[in-house]
Formats: structure tokens, sequence, C-alpha cells
């Protein structure tokens, strides 16, 4: 249930997640009113106004179900094979979905697909030896530091006030963590992940 409540400019979403813990059923409750107390803290040092999110409206998505394994269009119709299919729509999903139905470059485009490579670095290199596979995904920008600022903490301590570039997408998060300006390690992220997406679709694909 989701309740909208203004505070200033900005609007508040009390979320009420209705999950059980042992000896705290009223977590989501809980985690509901602490959203509002957030809200009200955001709004009270200016965070009331940020820019609508354009979509794109007129993007056409199509989808197909196949009803593993026994209709698969892969060569791999196996658990293995399902497994490199996951990946594949996944990282499609994020540098082809996010990248083209947002209009704007906003931080999340970087961000999902940078999440999903931060994981896939370690996690190729066990399908690798477990499946004896020679996926190759480079793994140069994989720096921990910085995948825990793009998931909420740490920026504190990893970014200061005086290397903060304002207009930045990330605020200068790239700049510090590699050298480099956003947009540039965007394309170089999006390149490693279709560069693993090409290795995948040999292999799998009819």
């Amino acid at each position: 249930m989701c309740n909208g409540k203004f505070c200033g400019n900005t609007i508040l979403c009390s979320m009420y997640t209705p999950i059980n813990l042992l000896g705290n059923e009223g977590v989501g409750a809980w985690i509901g009113d602490m959203s509002i107390v957030a809200g009200k803290l955001a709004a009270s040092v200016g965070c009331k106004e940020f820019p609508i999110y354009r979509y794109n409206d007129n993007l056409i998505v199509q989808y197909k179900d196949y009803h593993f394994y026994k209709n698969s269009p892969l060569k791999m119709s196996d658990d293995f094979g399902f497994l490199l299919f996951s990946i594949l729509c996944s990282i499609n999903y994020a540098i082809e979905f996010i990248e083209n139905y947002f209009i704007d470059e906003i931080p999340q485009k970087f961000k999902f697909a940078y999440l999903q490579y931060y994981y896939l670095c370690d996690f190729i290199k066990e399908v690798n030896t477990q499946e004896n596979t020679d996926f190759y995904i480079d793994d140069y920008l994989c720096d921990r530091n910085f995948r825990n600022c793009l998931a909420h903490y740490g920026l504190g301590q990893y970014i200061s006030e005086n290397e903060i570039i304002s207009d930045d997408i990330l605020k200068g998060l790239t700049n510090k963590a590699f050298g480099k300006d956003y947009l540039t390690t965007k394309v170089e992220l999006f390149e490693i992940l279709r560069s693993l997406t090409r290795q995948i679709r040999q292999i799998i694909l009819k």
C-alpha cells in the first residue's frame, strides 16, 4: 500500500511492506514510518524539487515465452544454457532497455549496469572454473569502494567535498575512481558488457 504525502514541494511515499520477521512482525509499518522521516529530513535541507524523468513512450518492447526447456531456442537446452541466457537478458535490460527507455542521461543508466558488472566479474570466473569455459570480462573497472557508493553507503568516506564535480552526472565519482569522466567510463563499461554478451550469444544461440 502506498500513500502519497506532501512535505513542502516534496511528495513523500509512505510504503507499507507487509513482511514478517521473527520477533518483529511490525517491521513493514516501521519502514513506512521511517520513509516519512527520511523524506521530511530531505525536504528540510532543500531536497524538494527534482526534474521529472522523461520516458521514450515510442519504444516497442516484445518478448516471447519459450517455456524452457521444451521449446528452447538455444543450442544449449539445459540448465547451464538457461543460466547464460539469463545473464544475457539481464545485461540487455540494463544496457539496452534502460539506456533507451529513459530519454535523459540519468545516474541509473550507469548504476544498474555497473552493479551487474561488479558481481559478474567474480561470477564469470566461477562459471569458467565450474563449466570449463573461457568467458572473458575485463575487471579493470571493478572497484569495491566505488560499488559501495552506488549502493548508497560509503560515499562520505570515499569522496571529499572539494572533489565533487557539480555538473557531472555522478558528481565526480568516476573521476575519483578511474580518472575518467562519467560518459567515457560509461562507454567503456557498456562495451565490456557487450563483449560478454557477444561471447554468450555465440555459444547459446542457434
